[in-house]
């Protein structure tokens, strides 16, 4: 019996919450101003940009981020000796 009053002033609980923390009128119109304005000033596809663009290295796509490395890394065992060199 302890159980099921529990549960029931949980969901009671819950309903009440959902009540008082839904938006009201002014903050769905809000909304729905700040989506229309965000929908007017998006970009078409067109490519340009005012950023420059850095290559990192030579070599264009995936292996650019291994031009951030500032060189081979060594991995040290438990023994504290220089084991093998990682990239």
């Amino acid at each position: 019996m302890t159980i099921l009053v529990f549960i029931l002033l949980l969901i009671v609980s819950f309903l009440v919450l959902l009540y008082f923390l839904r938006p009201s009128v002014t903050e769905t119109a809000v909304q729905q101003h700040l989506e229309s304005i965000e929908e007017n000033r998006a970009v078409e596809g067109d490519g340009t940009t005012i950023l420059r663009r850095q290559a990192l290295s030579a070599t264009p796509g995936w292996t650019n981020s291994f031009a951030i490395c500032r060189g081979p890394r060594t991995w040290r065992g438990s023994s504290g000796r220089p084991g093998k060199t990682l990239l």
